[in-house]
C-alpha cells in the first residue's frame, strides 16, 4: 500500500478512487495540498525562534540543513515531535504541510499527532503563548481549518485518555479561525503577508522554556 506520506507530490490511484471514494486520510491529504502551496525554506537564521543562540534550535537547524525545498520527508517530520515550539512563524508555515502529511500517513507514529495537539493546548508562559500566536497568524482561515480537520482525525486514532488535549487544541484553533474571520469582515488583514525569508515576523528572542 502506498504511504500517505507521499500524497503531497504523488496522489495515489486505486480501486477506491475508481468509485470516487476516498478515505478520510486521502481526503485530508488532498486538502493539505490545496491549502498549503509550498513555500521556500527560511534561511537558517530565520528558521527557529532563537537561532544558534539556543542549543535545541541550533540542533534543529543542523538537522534540516539539507532540506531546502518546499517539502521534506516524513523521517524529518519525526524530528519535529515536541519541537514545533522552536520554529519561527515562517519556519512553522514552511514545515507544517510536510508535518501534517506525516501525521496522516498509513504508518504514522502516534507521537506526531499527539504532540501536534500538545502544541495548541495547555497554559504556556506569556512569552511562549506570544510565540504560538505568532505562528498561527501566518496561517489563513483555510489552513487553520485544515489543521483542525487533521486534529479530528488524530482524535479518532488516539485513545480516550488524549481526548481532552485534542479537544482543547481544536477549541483554541477554532477561536483563532473565528478571530481571523472577524478581522477580515472588519476590513483588517486576516493574515500576515506570506513570509519570504524576511526577518520581520521573527519574535524577539526570549528564554527558552519550551513546553513538551
Amino acid at each position: 500500500m502506498q504511504s500517505q506520506s507521499n500524497f503531497l507530490s504523488n496522489p495515489p490511484v486505486g480501486a477506491h478512487q475508481s468509485f470516487c471514494m476516498k478515505s478520510p486520510a486521502q481526503s485530508l491529504a488532498m486538502r493539505i495540498r490545496e491549502a498549503f502551496p509550498p513555500v521556500s525554506r527560511p534561511p537558517d537564521a530565520e528558521l527557529t525562534v532563537h537561532g544558534n543562540d539556543c542549543f535545541h534550535c541550533s540542533a534543529l537547524i543542523d538537522e534540516f540543513k539539507d532540506e531546502r525545498g518546499g517539502t521534506f520527508s516524513p523521517e524529518h517530520a519525526r524530528w519535529l515531535v515536541g519541537e514545533l515550539s522552536l520554529l519561527s512563524p515562517s519556519g512553522f508555515r514552511w514545515a507544517l504541510p510536510s508535518y501534517l502529511a506525516a501525521v496522516i500517513a498509513d504508518d504514522a507514529d502516534q507521537d506526531l499527532g499527539e504532540f501536534l495537539a500538545y502544541h495548541f493546548c495547555g497554559d504556556p508562559r506569556a512569552d511562549e503563548a506570544a510565540e504560538r500566536e505568532a505562528r498561527i497568524r501566518v496561517l489563513s482561515e483555510g489552513q487553520i481549518d485544515c489543521l483542525i480537520q487533521v486534529l479530528h482525525l488524530v482524535r479518532s486514532n488516539l485513545g480516550s485518555v488524549y481526548f481532552s488535549d485534542v479537544d482543547e487544541a481544536i477549541t483554541y484553533l477554532k477561536l483563532r479561525k473565528t478571530r481571523l474571520a472577524e478581522q477580515a469582515g472588519a476590513g483588517h488583514p486576516a493574515t500576515r503577508p506570506e513570509p519570504k525569508s524576511e526577518g520581520s515576523d521573527k519574535p524577539q528572542p526570549e528564554s527558552e522554556g519550551r513546553s513538551r
